[in-house]
């Protein structure tokens, strides 16, 4: 993504953290010319990566409680379209109606992200291992089924198009940003018809979008090339550290890349920035280790 500088909008974000491990939150350090419209409120932003569905009901409304009690505003759920749509046009969506019907109640602010391939349509070779971690043959079915998803739920505050589409496990057998860009755009059709309005969210690049398969360049850079940042949606990454966080000047990982991503995110005309998980590695032992 290129464009020439112009004066940095107000940076939004809405900060995602995993269930599976506590981590501190901090702001990413922004130009002195940046004035936010409003004081910033933390409750506002933060929130919980919450695989609800995974759980039964009685179990996920103890863990909304416990996010109430926090003084958390977002829960950010799971859908994977293999378990929603087993075989073509059969729907299996009670468990999702419940949890609708449980978030609407508690008050909290949802992003939804649909991941994996159903297996009717999965590009994935015959006996494959991993056939919902394929892209869909036809985005455009992806995309009806997001905008149906949006249509039945209008509670729902964001949808998000799919997840760390830049690592191979997840787009495979090869990442490909152009096939990507054909899947958001699908799909940010579908929702501007569906649900006009609703907030719709770039899939979550992991590590700032870099893409391993493709010596490290930047999916957001290649999304750029390809004008997605015309759509207006909200781009969105996962600021995970390789290696551990101190405060020594200069191996700040999370706030350097961070700060130079958003930089070139905000320059390139994108309105809405966030961190949809985020986290950084408190392992000094061999090895690595993400979170």
């Amino acid at each position: 993504m290129t464009a020439s500088r112009r004066p940095l909008l107000p940076f939004i974000a809405a900060l995602m953290f995993s269930v599976t491990a506590l981590f501190c939150a901090q702001t990413i350090a922004a130009p002195i010319n940046l004035a936010p419209d409003r004081p910033l409120v933390w409750k506002d932003y933060l929130g919980v990566n919450a695989h609800f569905l995974w759980f039964t009901p009685a179990q996920y409304r103890k863990q909304i409680s416990a996010y109430q009690k926090l003084g958390l505003q977002w829960v950010r759920v799971d859908l994977h379209w293999d378990r929603l749509e087993p075989q073509e046009n059969d729907y299996q969506l009670s468990t999702l109606d419940e949890l609708d019907k449980t978030l609407t109640t508690s008050g909290l602010k949802s992003l939804f992200y649909m991941v994996g391939s159903a297996p009717f349509i999965t590009r994935a070779p015959a006996g494959a291992p991993f056939q919902d971690q394929y892209p869909p043959k036809d985005p455009k079915v992806y995309a009806t089924r997001m905008a149906m998803l949006a249509q039945r739920y209008p509670n729902i505050d964001a949808w998000q198009v799919w997840n760390e589409q830049n690592l191979p496990n997840n787009w495979r057998p090869q990442v490909d940003p152009a096939a990507y860009g054909q899947l958001l755009l699908a799909t940010h059709q579908a929702l501007d018809q569906a649900a006009p309005g609703k907030t719709q969210v770039m899939g979550g690049m992991a590590y700032y979008s870099q893409m391993p398969t493709l010596g490290k360049a930047l999916m957001f850079q290649a999304l750029g090339k390809l004008g997605v940042q015309s759509l207006g949606m909200v781009a969105a990454y996962h600021p995970y550290s390789v290696t551990p966080e101190t405060d020594e000047p200069g191996k700040n990982e999370v706030l350097l890349r961070g700060k130079q991503l958003n930089d070139m995110l905000h320059n390139a005309g994108l309105k809405n920035v966030w961190a949809t998980e985020w986290g950084w590695s408190s392992y000094a032992g061999p090895g690595r280790c993400r979170r």
